[in-house]
C-alpha cells in the first residue's frame, strides 16, 4: 500500500511538472523536416488593463504582479517553454512588460523591449522613450530573413485598426544586431504571439506572480514563409499554467484563424 501511494504520489508530481507552461498564446511551427523558413510574423493587441487577482493563492500577495505580450521568430528553451526550437537556437522577438505595484496597489508604467540572441546569452533591452498606457494600440513585425534582421514596435493610440494610419510612435532597436550571430543562430521553424509570465532574475528562476489583466486579443495577424504565408489556424494553441499560482491561468483560442485571443482565468 505505501509502495502505491509513493508511484501515486511520484505520477502527480511528474504530471504536475510537464503540465508547466509560462507560455499563453499561440505557436506556428513547420512541420518537421520542411525545408520551408519563417521570414517574418507581425501582430496587433492592445495594452490591457492589469490589476491584482482576486482569487486563488496570489490574491493575497503583497508585491510585484507581471506579464509580458510579444510576437517573435524562434523560442527559449527552460522552465515552463512552449517552444519546440532546439537548444542552442535562438530568439528574435519583441514586446511589453505590464506590471502592477500590489504594494500600493496602482498599476505602473508599462515599458516595450525587444530581445535576440541565444539563451543565456542576451537580456531584454529597452526601446527607450516609448511611452505606452492602456488602450494603446500596438503592432510590432519581427523580419528574421537572414540579409535583413529586424524587430519593429509601433503605438497607434486609441485607434480601432492600424489600416490606413500612421502610428504616432515607431521604435527600430536602439542597439543593433551588428556583430550579433543572431543570423546564424535563429530557430526559423517557429513563431509566435505569446503572452507570457516571465521569469524573475533570481537564483535560481521561478515565475512572477501573474497580474490579472483584460483580455488580450492578437489581430492583424501576419506570418510570411520562405514558400509562401500561413494563419493562426494552423498555430497550435497554448496556455500559461503555474501549480503554484493556482493552475491554468489563462484560455486562449484562435476562433476564426485570423485572430488570437487569450483570457485570464483561474482554474484552481
Amino acid at each position: 500500500m505505501k509502495t502505491t501511494t509513493a508511484f501515486a504520489a511520484l505520477a502527480a508530481l511528474i504530471q504536475q511538472v510537464t503540465s508547466q507552461s509560462i507560455q499563453g498564446g499561440a505557436l506556428y511551427s513547420l512541420p518537421s523536416g520542411s525545408s520551408d523558413t519563417i521570414n517574418t510574423i507581425s501582430g496587433t493587441f492592445r495594452v490591457p488593463d492589469a490589476s491584482v487577482p482576486i482569487h486563488g493563492p496570489t490574491s493575497g500577495h503583497k508585491g510585484i504582479y507581471a506579464f509580458g505580450i510579444w510576437v517573435g521568430i524562434g523560442g527559449w528553451q527552460g522552465y515552463g517553454s512552449a517552444s519546440g526550437c532546439a537548444a542552442g537556437t535562438g530568439v528574435l522577438r519583441a514586446g511589453i512588460d505590464v506590471y502592477y505595484d500590489g504594494f500600493s496597489d496602482v498599476p505602473m508604467v508599462p515599458w516595450a523591449w525587444y530581445q535576440y540572441g541565444v539563451s543565456n546569452e542576451a537580456g531584454a533591452f529597452a526601446y527607450a522613450g516609448f511611452n505606452l498606457e492602456a488602450g494603446d494600440l500596438i503592432k510590432i513585425t519581427v523580419n528574421g530573413a537572414s540579409n535583413n534582421v529586424t524587430a519593429i514596435i509601433e503605438n497607434y493610440g486609441k485607434v480601432t485598426s492600424t489600416q490606413g494610419r500612421q502610428p504616432i510612435q515607431r521604435a527600430p532597436p536602439t542597439y543593433g544586431f551588428q556583430g550579433n550571430n543572431v543570423a546564424n543562430t535563429l530557430c526559423r521553424t517557429e513563431a509566435g504571439w505569446i503572452v507570457e509570465n516571465h521569469m524573475t532574475e533570481t537564483s535560481p528562476p521561478e515565475p512572477v506572480v501573474l497580474a490579472n489583466f483584460t483580455e488580450v486579443a492578437f489581430g492583424e495577424l501576419d506570418i510570411k514563409t520562405s514558400a509562401g504565408s500561413a494563419t493562426a489556424a494552423q498555430a497550435k494553441l497554448v496556455d500559461i499554467n503555474i501549480p503554484e499560482q493556482g493552475g491554468k491561468l489563462t484560455a486562449c483560442s484562435a476562433p476564426s484563424g485570423t485572430e488570437v485571443r487569450c483570457r485570464r482565468v483561474l482554474e484552481a
